[in-house]
């Protein structure tokens, strides 16, 4: 049987997930992202920080998570996380 790049691509994204599924993949995941600026507003960014979360979300696609057939999945995904308590302090004050 003959490999094509869609099979080359959908295995790489199985190995990606499987790597980061475990409960400490997630932490690195989330330390990765951390450390690509992921969660920071793009306007706080600093020089050289807009290419770090480009490759953020450059992961995230080869995690199959942010491409166009789950957009409205993300979008779901998103909004059901709870507000925390200081959220609207945080706006405020982003705000001003």
């Amino acid at each position: 049987m003959k490999s094509t790049v869609y099979d080359y691509n959908k295995a790489k994204c199985l190995l990606y997930r499987q790597v980061f599924q475990t409960r400490e993949g997630q932490a690195v995941l989330t330390d990765i992202l951390n450390d690509l600026n992921f969660f920071a507003l793009p306007e706080e960014a600093e020089p050289g920080q807009v290419e770090l979360r480009n490759f953020a979300t450059r992961l995230l696609f080869k995690l199959g998570i942010t491409t166009m057939d789950n957009r409205s999945k993300v979008i779901e995904a998103l909004l059901s996380v709870p507000l925390p308590e200081n959220t609207m302090k945080e706006l405020d004050d982003y705000g001003r």
